[in-house]
């Protein structure tokens, strides 16, 4: 798609943005409608996570768009953006989280998470992705620790946080158990 494709008279801002509006809107109308298309099944839809959300300022309208649809569509949404690096500040108001990394576990180090969150203006609104890791159990347990453990005794801290195994999405992390374990534990400190 070309960045500056016109829709009727009006243009895309000059951002990657990867669908049309009326995209997104069709999707979430969409999921909104699961629950009857399976037969009024206990299936709902209560989150959004927008993949590839742009970090710079230049797409704020369309972002607010997508999140205001989002709100008036859907019962109570949570809405995440996956823009996986540090975000214009104007965007922290439109989403429930923001994952301001994704990447691999040796390219993160804790002491990112300032440059990340705002210096702990959005801790408890920012999220992480951290795949390939491949620490010990006791490791893992230590270093999802120091990412929101330490939010309670005043340091840097993340709202949300997924640490993966594998260096791809196509299958579910065998650290998954372990994980959650640690994230228990660190929230009962």
């Amino acid at each position: 798609m070309n960045r500056t494709q016109s829709i009727g008279s009006s243009r895309l801002p000059s951002c990657a943005i990867f669908q049309f509006l009326h995209y997104i809107t069709a999707n979430i109308t969409t999921y909104q409608a699961w629950p009857k298309a399976c037969g009024n099944v206990d299936v709902k839809v209560d989150g959004i996570f927008f993949d590839e959300a742009p970090a710079n300022g230049t797409c704020l309208a369309y972002m607010q768009s997508a999140a205001a649809f989002a709100r008036s569509t859907l019962s109570s949404p949570t809405l995440l953006f996956n823009a996986g690096a540090a975000v214009n500040s104007s965007y922290w108001g439109l989403a429930d989280y923001i994952n301001v990394f994704e990447n691999s576990a040796g390219a993160f180090t804790p002491s990112l998470i300032p440059s990340l969150d705002g210096d702990g203006d959005y801790a408890a609104q920012a999220s992480a992705i951290i795949y390939g890791y491949a620490g010990s159990d006791t490791a893992l347990v230590s270093d999802v620790a120091s990412i929101v453990g330490s939010q309670a005794s005043g340091g840097a801290a993340l709202g949300a946080l997924l640490i993966s195994d594998i260096s791809f999405y196509s299958a579910f992390p065998a650290n998954w158990a372990k994980f959650v374990d640690a994230v228990a534990q660190a929230n009962s400190a």
